[in-house]
């Protein structure tokens, strides 16, 4: 519980930080109003609605349910941590704050990277999950 705690701050802190040196650093800061990497521009409440009421089913299959694998509970504290960092840019800013740019995908922020790498991990252990016995691997 408490290296759970440690996490998410982590991944809050980190991502907060790295925004706010972002333009110290020359990095060109884009606002994102939309969702995941730039679409849907504006739709700023509708977001953060859907964000707060995954985060409390996440929660609540959480403390229902034992988790079947290690993968599981690192992939939604990334996600979790990931969504309010960006939740929190939205409430004080009123858009998400995104400066990585890798000229070959959208841009995005350490809190997008969190989220895909937390989502990634999941269909991973759901298609292990879902594989015969000895097809797994």
């Amino acid at each position: 519980m408490k290296t759970d705690i440690l996490v998410f701050l982590a991944v809050i802190l980190l991502d907060q930080f790295s925004k706010f040196f972002a333009p110290k650093l020359g990095l060109t800061v884009v606002k994102n109003t939309g969702v995941a990497f730039g679409l849907f521009p504006n739709f700023c409440w509708g977001v953060m609605i859907i964000f707060i009421l995954g985060a409390f089913l996440v929660s609540f299959f959480k403390r229902t349910k034992s988790p079947s694998s290690i993968i599981h509970h690192p992939s939604s504290l990334l996600v979790l941590a990931g969504g309010f960092s960006n939740l929190l840019d939205r409430l004080l800013f009123g858009y998400i704050r995104d400066f990585v740019d890798l000229k070959i995908w959208p841009v995005f922020n350490l809190a997008d990277a969190a989220i895909t790498i937390g989502v990634v991990m999941l269909l991973l252990k759901n298609r292990l999950k879902l594989l015969p016995a000895g097809r797994q691997g």
